[in-house]
């Protein structure tokens, strides 16, 4: 037919630079050959209902896949790996939240980036669906995909592992690629947005959670974008706060509780915030403590109190016993 294009020429060259390239390039050519076919008879007035759908469905088909192609999907060949399953998942569901696509959609973009061992599973999986008139979904594609390629006890791990995390020394966009990753081995726990926002909520530090419990967020989309800023405003302040700190002038010496003495032994001021005591430095070496006065202690004069004041020529003049504060020993004198 005139203008039709023969599929196996087109991208002729480049069929190596992708395992899976060719089937790709195939479909478009197939899809380029049915806007060309409608095109013609749009321009002859032969166009009839069902035509006009075919043509909407291979425009938007075309462009799906054209979009989807320059966002440069990983391949997955299979092999008992299980990390790079679960990373082959976690690729498509990234990119299918820059697409807005039916969950069938999901599985026939997502299958063309099976290849070798996984390609042939694939076929099969796709018959056994056909001949049960399956709804595809993508839902059900990660079952039989984590089935086939993840074992149950690396799911089971997996599982453990999203009920206990928490975001501790992450950054909140690491902790919420790990949740993200964790979460399709503990769907039960994630289903519908409220429970899945509830339970990245419980997971963040508590100066975030804090600032978020509150505001009662049921969208995970929302809650996840609002911690973000949470998080760059609190190691704004934290920044902010050892700047101020840095800047400020040494403490006097005063004021550091130390009180050095100018006379003799000097003695230190310990700030026990407990007792608020004097603390003296020990004695030095050496140094003789005055002896205590032994004997009898001198009584005052008969009817002179203590605080009397007597002029020295009234005093009466007599003789007193004295004490040594050194030896201790008494003589007489004068008062």
């Amino acid at each position: 037919m005139a203008g039709q294009r023969d599929e196996s020429t087109v991208g002729q060259g480049i069929q190596g630079t992708d395992p899976n390239l060719r089937e790709i390039i195939g479909l478009v050519g197939r899809i380029a050959n049915a806007l060309e076919s409608s095109q013609n008879n749009q321009q002859h007035s032969q166009v009839g209902e069902s035509s006009q759908v075919r043509y909407a469905i291979a425009t938007d088909d075309l462009t799906l896949l054209e979009r989807f192609v320059k966002l440069k999907p990983t391949v997955f060949a299979g092999g008992p790996n299980s990390d790079e399953a679960e990373e082959w998942i976690s690729n498509k569901e990234k990119l299918f939240e820059r697409m807005q696509l039916t969950p069938s959609q999901k599985v026939s973009l997502a299958t063309f980036y099976l290849s070798e061992d996984a390609g042939f599973w694939w076929k099969t999986i796709d018959a056994k669906w056909t001949a049960g008139n399956a709804i595809r979904t993508w839902d059900l594609f990660i079952t039989e995909f984590n089935n086939k390629y993840i074992p149950a006890s690396v799911r089971r791990d997996r599982e453990l592992a999203f009920l206990q995390l928490e975001q501790k020394t992450k950054t909140v966009q690491e902790y919420e690629k790990e949740f993200t990753a964790l979460a399709r081995h503990a769907s039960y726990l994630v289903e519908g947005g409220d429970r899945k926002a509830r339970k990245f909520e419980t997971g963040l530090n508590p100066d975030i959670q804090e600032a978020i419990a509150p505001l009662n967020i049921s969208d995970y989309h929302e809650i996840v974008d609002r911690a973000l800023n949470i998080e760059r405003t609190l190691k704004f302040t934290r920044a902010k706060r050892a700047h101020m700190s840095l800047s400020r002038p040494p403490v006097p010496q005063w004021q550091a509780g130390r009180f050095p003495s100018t006379s003799g032994d000097r003695k230190f001021l310990r700030t026990d915030m407990r007792s608020m005591a004097y603390t003296p430095r020990p004695q030095t070496q050496g140094f003789m403590p005055r002896p205590f006065i032994t004997g009898p202690r001198p009584q005052p004069r008969p009817g002179v109190r203590p605080t009397q004041y007597i002029p020295p020529q009234q005093q009466p003049v007599q003789a007193v016993s004295r004490y040594c504060t050194f030896c201790g020993a008494s003589y007489e004198g004068l008062s």
